[in-house]
């Protein structure tokens, strides 16, 4: 939504903090749209612990990048780089994320589970189908490792498995960029000093650690989508 923001100029790429915000704010207010979809996938599954995968949606990925931050902001603080973020900035966050977004979560995730159960055309046989075997391409972590091997492709073999298949292969990518990143850095960037690489690398981490997780979730919404059509439209026992 930002990059479309910015194509449409409602906002000036070129300046940082005002992209920055704007990722910041509609992140918090996607939170109650994350929370209904995870309560919703998680109802599916017939998952008990709803609880902690309310509170896992809600600190599990902002929490890992807060503490990222917070770690290079130490550095940042110790050496005086003019680029550390305040205390009053941090604080900020701080009540957005667990004033605004952590509650937006535990909406949306009242109204997923209050919703009614995501229903599958066919029964479930409560035998697992014996699964043949598949070629090596096709199988984790060489799967993972080829991004650009479609998620259905674990349809395509018969393996009823495919729920993290179809999640990891495409959350790869998140770790092509960071590979890319590091290329870019060896043969593109002169950065002088042990502090500026370490600043490149975190920020890259978190940015391939996010794209991982949006490709991935599209990939598993993609199959979840693929499957209910194809066996909406075939008959099976």
């Amino acid at each position: 939504m930002t990059l479309l923001a910015s194509m449409l100029r409602m906002l000036n790429p070129l300046k940082k903090g005002q992209a920055l915000t704007a990722v910041i704010v509609l992140y918090v207010l996607c939170g109650g749209v994350g929370g209904y979809v995870s309560a919703r996938l998680y109802k599916f599954c017939d998952a008990k612990s709803w609880k902690r995968a309310t509170v896992a949606t809600a600190i599990a990925f902002p929490g890992t990048i807060v503490a990222m931050f917070m770690v290079l902001n130490v550095f940042l603080t110790v050496v005086g780089s003019a680029t550390a973020v305040s205390f009053v900035t941090l604080f900020l966050v701080f009540l957005l994320w667990g004033c605004v977004a952590t509650p937006l979560v535990f909406v949306g995730s009242y109204f997923g589970y209050r919703a009614d159960k995501i229903e599958v055309p066919t029964k479930t046989n409560q035998i697992a189908r014996f699964i043949p075997d598949v070629p090596y391409y096709a199988s984790p972590p060489t799967s993972m490792l080829i991004a650009a091997l479609l998620p259905f492709g674990s349809l395509c073999v018969e393996d009823h498995r495919w729920w993290w298949k179809s999640f990891l292969n495409c959350a790869s990518t998140g770790l092509y960029l960071f590979m890319y990143s590091l290329w870019f850095l060896g043969t593109k960037m002169d950065l002088v000093g042990v502090l500026p690489v370490v600043v490149y690398l975190t920020y890259m981490s978190m940015i391939s650690m996010a794209l991982g997780l949006v490709c991935g979730t599209v990939g598993y919404l993609s199959c979840f989508w693929f499957t209910k059509k194809i066996y909406a439209a075939v008959k099976a026992d």
